[in-house]
């Protein structure tokens, strides 16, 4: 957490979900009259500089490298190859939802990457489906 004034910390997190000096000044209580300049003198700041840098990196962690949403983007692109009829790209998709299926559960024994896996198993059985074939088994999985 940060040393900023509470209304510096509030124009942060106001600018990092809405990049515009203006209206970050506005959403942490800066005066609509003065919120332009506000804006302005915040972003000149380092100290201000460096906290957005740290909440836009933590905003990445949790929302584009956190396990589920990469998964979710691989699906994504999965159902994208199959429309497509590009099977092969498909294909390349599940094994890398594969392979990070097993990132996660080695990194984390205790079991709670099952989503990872079943979403792994869901894509192999859809594109199974899709191509005609039958569906795979999992035992030696």
């Amino acid at each position: 957490m940060s040393h900023l004034k509470p209304a510096h910390e509030a124009f942060c997190r106001a600018y990092v979900a809405n990049p515009n000096a203006t209206s970050a000044a506005r959403s942490a209580g800066y005066s609509v009259d003065h919120a332009h300049q506000q804006g302005y003198r915040l972003m000149r700041r380092a100290t201000i500089l460096r906290r957005i840098a740290e909440l836009r990196a933590e905003q990445a962690e949790r929302e584009c490298l956190a396990p589920g949403a990469l998964l979710a983007k691989l699906e994504t692109a999965f159902h994208a190859a199959l429309k497509k009829d590009q099977p092969a790209a498909a294909a390349r998709v599940v094994e890398a939802q594969a392979k990070l299926a097993a990132l996660f559960t080695k990194a984390d024994p205790k079991g709670t990457a099952d989503a990872a896996l079943s979403a792994t198993r869901n894509a192999l059985n859809s594109m199974a489906k899709q191509l005609g074939l039958p569906a795979p088994r999992f035992d030696a999985m």
